[in-house]
């Protein structure tokens, strides 16, 4: 017997591989077994030659069911495995034909030989039905935990795609929100000629938002990028809202080389300054807390504005 092709495709894994040296040390085995262990008169000079022909029949047998088996991976189930189950019946009669074909031409000159067909086609068709039928049933299980490990991989990449969307479409909405408001407060500043302070909005915005564009690329940041952009932004909300934002970010230095996902605690802490500062009078201090347990991380942000964590 002999091996069904390999998987393709991203994740491939060799199933064919040890299905194919399993079957095929089997039958080996035994057709050794019943020639040269079984008691009796030796075998002739041309077994090993019918041995060696006979499974390489069986390796191009295979192929076509390994063939047959992709071929039916869109039929219903019912239908996908009747048409694999006649396959394999086909694949076993004409395995044990050619093995008798070789056999009356091996014994050709042999008179105390009497071909006889049907007999001798039978002596070897239960074995190859049954071998062809193990193969086949194989074949198309691991296949179809193949397509289904693969169906899993695609679907997961895809949620960690929409999630990857969605992450920059809210930054996209918060980024002109934010830009907008700062410029107002720089504009205010100006104003109000207090041009030392607008100058020093200017350039944190301007750090803002380099190290906002350069993590964009990226999927992941460490936690120390993600705690610096953080501050950034609350450096430049506390210049508009003055003495009415407090923040305090409290973070083990164990954590920092963590990588989480970019703008992953933006949001949190502008939805912090939008409903709990904005509307505020008094000052309100913004918590940032992260803790490791258990080889996870633990990140909270809260507000003291309307006790509620965010």
């Amino acid at each position: 017997m002999a091996p069904e092709t390999a998987s393709r495709g991203q994740g491939q894994r060799p199933y064919w591989l040890w299905l194919t040296l399993a079957v095929s040390a089997f039958c080996v085995l035994l057709f050794t077994g019943f020639a040269y262990l079984m008691p009796g008169p030796p075998p002739p000079a041309w077994m090993p030659k019918w041995i060696a022909i006979t499974q390489a029949t069986s390796f191009f047998l295979c192929l076509a069911i390994c063939g047959a088996v992709r071929l039916t991976e869109g039929l219903p189930r019912a239908w996908g495995w009747a048409a694999l189950i006649a396959v394999a019946t086909g694949a076993a009669w004409i395995s044990s034909a050619t093995g008798y074909a070789w056999l009356t031409w091996f014994e050709s000159g042999n008179r105390a030989f009497h071909p006889d067909f049907l007999s001798g086609v039978a002596s070897s068709l239960v074995i190859d039905i049954w071998m062809f039928s193990f193969f086949t049933a194989a074949q198309k299980l691991l296949r179809s935990m193949e397509v289904e490990r693969r169906r899993d991989a695609r679907l997961a990449e895809a949620r960690i795609a929409a999630g990857q969307a969605q992450v920059l479409a809210l930054r996209h909405q918060i980024s002109p929100h934010f830009l907008f408001n700062t410029l107002n407060a720089i504009s205010g500043l100006i104003v109000s000629g207090r041009h030392e302070e607008a100058t020093a909005m200017m350039k944190r915005l301007s750090d803002y938002f380099r190290s906002s564009t350069a993590s964009e690329t990226r999927g992941m940041v460490s936690l120390r990028e993600e705690l610096a952009a953080v501050e950034a932004y609350l450096a430049i909300e506390r210049v508009r809202f003055g003495k009415r934002l407090a923040f305090a970010i409290d973070c083990p230095d164990s954590a920092l080389a963590a990588e989480v996902p970019s703008f992953l605690l933006q949001p949190l802490v502008e939805n912090a300054v939008k409903h709990a500062v904005a509307p505020s009078s008094g000052q309100v201090t913004i918590s940032l807390r992260v803790a490791t347990q258990s080889g996870h991380l633990i990140m909270a942000v809260e507000d003291d504005g309307s006790a509620r964590k965010k």
